[in-house]
This record gives structure tokens, sequence and C-alpha cells, in this order.
């Protein structure tokens, strides 16, 4: 477990004119909002908080940590674990107790591995909206075939030469 001291920052700090004051620039440029949310939307992550809040947060070295891909399969799989837990989302490898943040590995690895944390299951379109980088190998590529269990259920029909009749 590997732990960083957090502190609460003010969002706009340090951007536009006013950088040289604590107080946020109204005047900001759009190509510095374009930065700005490039940053938030490349290197910042989901914290739990203790009372189980979930926060989103940008922290120093922090996105240091390297993807893990995930495939939708394993991540169904694990889901069900989640569930017998209680949970409606994957539990966060970001723990923030007392200012003091922690990292969790997902899963056990030998002593001197590199820790890599699983972004979500994202195809490589996703991964270089979001992070900038897409992955050689990269298991959650995925195409979806069909929006709905409704739309694979007409689909079905259609192909034996039946269809879903709609309620009167």
């Amino acid at each position: 477990m590997m732990k960083i001291l957090a502190r609460r920052a003010r969002p706009t700090a340090g951007l536009g004119a006013g950088r040289d004051s604590e107080e946020p620039d109204d005047n900001l440029k759009e190509e510095e909002w374009r930065w700005a949310l490039s940053m938030v939307y490349s290197r910042s992550f989901e914290l739990q908080t203790e009372n189980g809040h979930r926060l989103r947060a940008m922290l120093p070295f922090a996105d240091l940590f390297n993807h893990v891909s995930e495939s939708p399969s394993e991540y169904a799989r694990a889901a069900l674990q989640w569930e017998q837990d209680g949970e409606e989302e994957p539990p966060s490898p970001w723990k923030l107790e007392d200012e003091i943040v922690s990292v969790i590995a997902p899963y056990s690895l030998a002593a001197g591995a590199e820790v890599l944390l699983p972004y979500g299951i994202e195809t490589n379109a996703e991964l270089v909206v979001m992070h900038g980088f897409v992955l050689e190998c990269n298991t959650a590529q995925y195409i979806p075939l069909f929006s709905d269990l409704a739309q694979l259920v007409d689909w079905a029909g259609q192909r034996r030469g039946t269809t879903t009749a709609e309620p009167t």
C-alpha cells in the first residue's frame, strides 16, 4: 500500500491572469480552459472517502500508475463478487482517510512488481480520448452489436421469420 498526503486546493488557483493570487480568475482564455480540462480528463481519478462518497481528484505522482486492461467478461465476473459484498460499483483502489490517500492494488503481486490499476473497461478509442494513449493488446476492445436486449430479440425474431408483438 502506498500513502500520499492530500490537501484540498482551489480548482482554478494558478490559472489565468490572476496566477500570482489565490483568487480564481473569471477571465480565462479558451486555450487555458482547454488545457485545464485536458489535465482533469487525463490525470484525475476517483477517490472513495471514509463515508463511501466518491470524488474526483488530481494528486502529484498518482497519475504515474499505468493502466491494466480489463475485458468486459473479466469485469462481469468481478461484478458478481462486488454484488455479494453489497457494492453497486467496483471498489476503488484509492481511499481517502484523514487527508491521507492510499492506493491498494486490486490483485496480488510479487514484491518489486509494477502496480497496474484498471482505469475501467475502455476501448482504445476511449483510452486515447480520455488518457492520451492506446494499448497494443487491449482486452477491453469490443464492438457493441445491440443497444439492448430488446434489439437483440427483435433481430433474432426477424432472422427466424417472427417478430415481437407490441402490447395493444
